[in-house]
C-alpha cells in the first residue's frame, strides 16, 4: 500500500510540474501581447475623437485638442481653452483665430503634446521661438532665469524646494514627484523623495549603513534647456555612522563629471544637515552623488542645491 501511496504521489507530483511549466510557457507567451495592449492603450487614450479645436495662426490651421491646449498651467492658451477666459469668436466653421506667426507654433504645440521641448538649431529660430513662448505663458519654464541663495540649512530657498513647488506656483510636495521637471535615478533601495528637497521629505533622514556601498544616485533635468550653475548646497547626514560623499556635476547630460564637493568622515554625535560651498564657473544640467569612496557606506540623503538656473 506504502509503495502505491509513493507511486501515485510521485505522479501527481510530476503532472502538478508539467501543469505549471505549461502555465509558465503561456505566461511568457502572453507577456509580450499585454506590453503591447498596454502600449496601444497607452496610446489610444491620447486620441480625442470628435473633441478637436481648429486653430489658425496667422494664417497656418493646426488641429489639436483641449487637453493639449491646457496641458500648461498659467499659460495664455490654458487660459483661453479652460473655461478662465473667454476664447474669443470662431469663424464659421468653428476655427479660433490666434493673431500671431505660425512658424513656431508647432514646435510650442509638440512640447505641450510631448513634454518633450526640441530647440531649434537655428540662433536666430531660437530667439523668435522665445518671443512666441513670451506671448503665451510658456518661456520662463523652458528658458528660466532664477537664483536660489543660501540662507542656513533648513530653509526653502533652494533649487530643489521651488521645484516641488512646481516653480514656485503651488504648495510643496515632494520634487522626485515631478518627472516633467526633474528625475532621479536612484541605485539604493531608499524612495528617490528622501534623496532630495525639502526636510519634510528626508533632509534630517539618516542613510542607511551598507547600502550604498558602490552605488549612487543622479539628479537630471527633464527640460533639455535648463543649466544649474551651483554656489552652496545641504545634505543631511547619519550620527551613528562616518559619513562620507562625494557631489559631482555634468554638463553633458553625463558622459563626463566633475567633482564639485567631496565631504570624508563626518562622526557627528547626532543626525545632522550640514552645508558646504561650491566653486565652479560651469553650468551642469545633471548631479550625481556617490560615497567617497565607492566601496564605503554612505549615510548622506536629502541634497539641496543653491546658485543659479539658466538655459
Amino acid at each position: 500500500m506504502e509503495m502505491l501511496f509513493r507511486e501515485m504521489h510521485g505522479a501527481v507530483s510530476q503532472s502538478c510540474l508539467a501543469v505549471r511549466d505549461a502555465i509558465r510557457r503561456e505566461r511568457d507567451q502572453l507577456n509580450p501581447e499585454i506590453a503591447f495592449y498596454e502600449k496601444m492603450k497607452n496610446r489610444i487614450a491620447t486620441v480625442h475623437i470628435g473633441s478637436s479645436i481648429k486653430l489658425d495662426v496667422g494664417g497656418t490651421v493646426f488641429r489639436t485638442s483641449k487637453s493639449t491646449l491646457t496641458k500648461e498651467p498659467g499659460s495664455m492658451l490654458a487660459a483661453m481653452f479652460s473655461g478662465s477666459i473667454p476664447p474669443g469668436r470662431q469663424d464659421e466653421d468653428g476655427t479660433y483665430f490666434i493673431d500671431r506667426s505660425g512658424k513656431h507654433f508647432g514646435t510650442i504645440l509638440n512640447y505641450l503634446r510631448t513634454g518633450v521641448f526640441i530647440q531649434p538649431y537655428d540662433p536666430v529660430s531660437v530667439e523668435e521661438l522665445k518671443v512666441e513662448l513670451d506671448y503665451y505663458g510658456i518661456l520662463s519654464k523652458l528658458y528660466p532665469q532664477a537664483v536660489f541663495v543660501f540662507s542656513d540649512s533648513h530653509d526653502n530657498n533652494g533649487l530643489f524646494y521651488w521645484i516641488g513647488c512646481s516653480m514656485g506656483s503651488l504648495p510643496y510636495t515632494d520634487p522626485a514627484s515631478k518627472p516633467n521637471l526633474v528625475t532621479v535615478e536612484n541605485g539604493f533601495h531608499q524612495a528617490p523623495s528622501i534623496l532630495i528637497g525639502h526636510p519634510t521629505f528626508g533632509r534630517d533622514t539618516p542613510g542607511v549603513c551598507g547600502d550604498a556601498k558602490g552605488k549612487s544616485f543622479t539628479v537630471k533635468f527633464t527640460i533639455k534647456t535648463w543649466f544649474f550653475q551651483p554656489n552652496y548646497y545641504t545634505m543631511s547626514f547619519s550620527g551613528k555612522c562616518v559619513s562620507s560623499w562625494t557631489l559631482y556635476g555634468s554638463c553633458d547630460n553625463g558622459t563626463t563629471w566633475e567633482n564639485l564637493s567631496e565631504i570624508l568622515n563626518i562622526t557627528p554625535n547626532t543626525s545632522s544637515c550640514g552645508s558646504w560651498p561650491i566653486t565652479t564657473s560651469h553650468k551642469f544640467n545633471q548631479f550625481r552623488v556617490t560615497p567617497a569612496p565607492m566601496d564605503t557606506c554612505f549615510h548622506a540623503y536629502g541634497l539641496e542645491l543653491y546658485g543659479s538656473l539658466s538655459s
